[in-house]
């Protein structure tokens, strides 16, 4: 029967202006059928600028979905494609008149081989972005994994760009993931956004957490 995963995980990030932390961070999936899966995730926030005042709240939140199209389980090519939706909100009211509300509808591809798979995801967001993703993960042993991951993304629209920032932004990141038992495992990232501009590329950022896997009965 398709499986419920939820994750809790923290994350923290920090530039010369500001240092955010989000803790904790539920994520909620579940497999609706064996080809669509959906689910949700809420941050909470906490931030700290250079002056020292704090502040705490509900970040975006992210409704998700992945309706898989070719399942690498069940061809010779070991090839899988899908359509990974989102709708994202906004969790405090942006201030320049943009919208609260908004949404992306990648389409993903996956390649399997014995010891790793290859990822790749593009789309379009409705920010004003287009986007690309790719990573490589790779089975150590039956219980840890390892992935590298590198993103590229591109403003669409001049006005959504901070004067003398660039309109690409390029995201790394190296993650582990270890399997503790059947149903729990731990995971660890690090990464760096760079965007051309110091103050405002994020800086390195480190995140990790715990997953549960429930079977439904």
């Amino acid at each position: 029967m398709p499986a419920k995963l939820a994750p809790r995980s923290a994350g923290r990030w920090g530039t010369d202006i500001r240092r955010d932390i989000e803790a904790p961070v539920l994520v909620a999936a579940a497999g609706l059928s064996r080809r669509v899966n959906l689910g949700a995730g809420v941050p909470i926030y906490h931030i700290q600028d250079s002056s020292g005042l704090t502040q705490s709240g509900v970040g975006d939140v992210s409704v998700f979905a992945k309706v898989g199209l070719i399942d690498p389980a069940t061809n010779d090519r070991h090839v899988g494609v899908a359509l990974t939706p989102l709708v994202e909100i906004a969790g405090p009211a942006p201030t320049d008149g943009t919208s609260r509300v908004n949404w992306a509808v990648p389409i993903s591809l996956e390649a399997r081989a014995t010891r790793s798979r290859v990822y790749g995801s593009a789309g379009y967001f409705s920010a004003g972005a287009v986007f690309g993703t790719g990573a490589l993960e790779v089975t150590v042993n039956p219980h840890f994994l390892l992935t590298a991951t590198v993103g590229e993304s591109y403003a669409t629209r001049v006005v959504d760009v901070t004067a003398g920032v660039g309109r690409h932004r390029t995201d790394v990141s190296m993650g582990a993931a270890m399997l503790v038992k059947p149903t729990v495992s731990l995971f660890v990232a690090v990464g760096h956004s760079f965007s051309g501009d110091p103050l405002v590329d994020g800086g390195p950022w480190i995140a990790g957490g715990v997953a549960f896997r429930f079977a439904r009965r």
